[in-house]
């Protein structure tokens, strides 16, 4: 892959944006060659837009990982090496593409057919397929960071503790882990659609939910809420659905791999609640 140029380097995050913006319709910018796009219905399905939208909505999570790394004495650099756990078609990558060299970068995920698209428009990193209970196929402390955006939101808990002991496996004493989880709101969410809900997916999530008053109880003692609601050809509802993970599940089922830096549930600046892990 292809690096960027020097002075790219050297952008704030916004002018960054803008030229990850321009490169939708210009597939070389100061003479480098940009990874491109996938059709705008594969971004809408895997992140709930897509081009100009889906860059500007990743910006916030992307600056605050960089923001955070800093602050913990970890910052990330061109040395650093990366996991993007669940990378989809690789608009993180691209974000951390001017940070890191793109062999230190990495992306894994249990969907081939994204995982092969990712490759064509080529996406920086090195891209991998996992099995949804599997194992990553790294060793033991190898990276200094990793993230996940809006994977932890879809887990099962068996699956979940399992991915995260996997993640702090391959994270260096001090390394930095950034993800997305979807706070106690969420539930009432789900439980303001209809039951007879236009889009098949609001249906479904209602009608996982079930006694919603059932669900805010058990997310108040501080429990995981866990919706089978199943993803598609390679997500079966006993892998994948839709997860609530409260701030004092985190900050009690993960201790001993993870200071739970800060759980961050700000409506207006991200759509699901950022959680900053150090691993221990």
């Amino acid at each position: 892959m292809t690096e960027v140029a020097d002075h790219h380097r050297e952008l704030s995050n916004e002018a960054w944006l803008d030229i990850l913006k321009r490169s939708i319709r210009e597939p070389v910018i100061d003479g480098i060659p940009f990874p491109r796009f996938p059709a705008n219905e594969l971004q809408k399905n895997t992140v709930g837009s897509s081009n100009e939208d889906a860059l500007s909505e990743a910006c916030n999570f992307y600056s605050e990982m960089k923001k955070q790394s800093a602050r913990l004495d970890m910052p990330v650099n061109l040395n650093s090496r990366i996991l993007d756990f669940g990378c989809s078609w690789g608009r993180y990558l691209r974000y951390f593409w001017r940070d890191v060299y793109s062999h230190n970068l990495m992306g894994v995920d249990t969907d081939p057919d994204v995982l092969k698209i990712s490759q064509d428009l080529k996406v920086p990193g090195v891209l991998s397929r996992i099995e949804p209970n599997g194992f990553l196929p790294y060793e033991s402390a190898s990276f200094t960071h990793a993230f996940s955006y809006s994977v932890f939101t879809h887990l099962p808990e068996n699956i979940s503790l399992h991915w995260i002991a996997e993640i702090a496996r391959v994270l260096k004493p001090g390394g930095v882990f950034v993800f997305t989880v979807e706070p106690p709101r969420f539930i009432d969410f789900v439980a303001s659609i209809p039951l007879d809900a236009e889009f098949k997916w609001h249906r479904g999530l209602r009608a996982a939910l079930g006694d919603p008053d059932e669900a805010r109880e058990k997310a108040e003692r501080g429990e995981l809420v866990y919706l089978p609601t199943g993803g598609g050809d390679y997500r079966a509802a006993d892998v994948y659905g839709d997860t609530v993970i409260p701030e004092i599940y985190a900050r009690s089922r993960w201790i001993e791999l993870f200071e739970i830096v800060e759980y961050i549930d700000e409506p207006s600046k991200f759509w699901q609640a950022v959680v900053i892990a150090r691993r221990l």
